[in-house]
This record gives structure tokens, C-alpha cells and sequence, in this order.
């Protein structure tokens, strides 16, 4: 007779520990594969779908006390979250836990993308441009929403003679600021060492358009502007 405990798919026996290691920290929509405005059918449905596969019913054949013990908790999890999401009220009383929790996450990481950024701008000046390039990437990571942050990576990156990337995280600080003439006058910068003399002198144009006295950008015009008398 083959060994039962042989039958047992490797993949379910990995999912199995995935989402068991996840019961602690994931919300109960992402715990049931679904979106924060799920319709009741779309829970209902996928409610069904992991109940099918996670019922510990199906799997009495399996050896390890363990598993079975995880498989056990996750099912329990699983009635738990059909429980909640299921009932109006009740989620509507998650539904606010979580957005508070959510806004406390937003909270500590814009905190703390603030003091990465001011350690980046700190090994930049001590010329440690491989820390700082690390430092103003965590700073981004932890908040996506300002544009000096993507300025200073970009700073750092072409410290690095990573000009492409420069160019990548300058581009991106000119989305959220359009108007800087800083931005617009490193970006130019980034241009001319790639070798786009029309995107750099454009690029300086409106650096010394949006501030007249700009000397990155007048820099940068008449490095163009001796290029094209040689």
C-alpha cells in the first residue's frame, strides 16, 4: 500500500506553513485573497473556495502533528474572518479598527523615512555616497510622496556614475514638483552626461525660467553652448 503521507502535495504543505506564519499580521481581506471593498458575494465566494481547501476533514490522512495543527488554527482563523467580514456591523466595526491601524503604520513609517533621509543627507556630506544612495532608498520606500527625497537618491546615484538610475529618481521628483528649478537643473545635468544636448538645454531652460538666478542651470547652458563652438 502507498505511504499516505507520501500523497501530500509539497506546494499545499508550503501553503499551509506560508499562511499559518501570517495569521498574526495579515488583515482579514488580504488573509482571504480579496479587496477592502469586496462585495459580500465575493467574500461569501471566497470564504467557500478556502474553506474547500483548508477544511481539516480533507486532510485526516496527514501524519505530522504539526500540520494538522496548523491546518486546524487556519480554519479556525478562516470561520473567524467569514464571522466578521459577513456581517454588516461587525465589519464596519473592523473595517474602522483597521483603518486606524493602517493610518498608525502610515504615521511611523513617514517618521522614520524622515530620520533615514537626514542620515542620508549626512553620509552625503561625509562623501559616502553608497550609504547615502541606501539611506535615501529607505527614505523613499517608507514614503513615496516627496519629491526631495527622490532628489537627494538621485543626487547620490550620480555620485555613483549611475546615471541612468540618477535620471530615473530626478524624473520622479519633478512628477511631484514640476516647478523646482533645482530639479529641473540636475535633471539637465543628468541629460548632458548621457548625451541628449536638446532634453538638457530644455531642462535648464526651465530651471532658469522658474529661478532666473539658478547656476546649475546657467552652468549647464554654457557647457552646451561651448560644446557646440568646438
Amino acid at each position: 500500500m502507498k505511504d499516505q503521507a507520501a500523497e501530500i502535495d509539497p506546494s499545499f504543505v508550503d501553503k499551509v506553513e506560508k499562511l499559518y506564519k501570517r495569521l498574526a499580521f495579515t488583515d482579514y481581506y488580504s488573509f482571504l485573497g480579496i479587496e477592502k471593498r469586496a462585495t459580500p458575494d465575493d467574500i461569501k465566494r471566497a470564504y467557500y473556495n478556502a474553506a474547500k481547501e483548508f477544511h481539516p476533514d480533507r486532510h485526516l490522512h496527514m501524519t505530522s502533528g504539526t500540520l494538522k495543527n496548523q491546518l486546524n488554527e487556519i480554519f479556525a482563523h478562516l470561520t473567524q474572518v467569514y464571522k466578521v467580514l459577513s456581517d454588516r456591523k461587525l465589519r464596519t466595526e473592523y473595517d474602522r479598527e483597521l483603518s486606524k491601524k493602517d493610518s498608525q503604520v502610515r504615521r511611523s513609517n513617514f517618521d522614520l523615512a524622515k530620520i533615514r533621509f537626514r542620515e542620508g543627507e549626512e553620509a552625503f556630506r561625509r562623501g559616502l555616497y553608497p550609504e547615502a544612495e541606501e539611506l535615501f532608498g529607505q527614505a523613499v520606500y517608507l514614503d513615496g510622496t516627496v519629491a526631495d527625497y527622490y532628489f537627494r537618491l538621485g543626487l547620490a546615484l550620480g555620485k555613483e556614475k549611475k546615471i541612468s538610475e540618477a535620471g530615473r529618481m530626478l524624473t520622479q521628483a519633478l512628477k511631484l514638483d514640476p516647478y523646482n528649478a533645482a530639479y529641473n537643473a540636475e535633471l539637465g545635468h543628468v541629460f548632458l552626461k548621457l548625451g541628449f544636448h536638446l532634453r538638457s538645454k530644455s531642462a535648464f531652460e526651465k530651471a532658469l525660467k522658474f529661478d532666473a538666478a539658478n547656476e546649475r542651470a546657467a552652468e549647464g547652458l554654457q557647457i552646451i553652448k561651448n560644446l557646440r563652438s568646438d
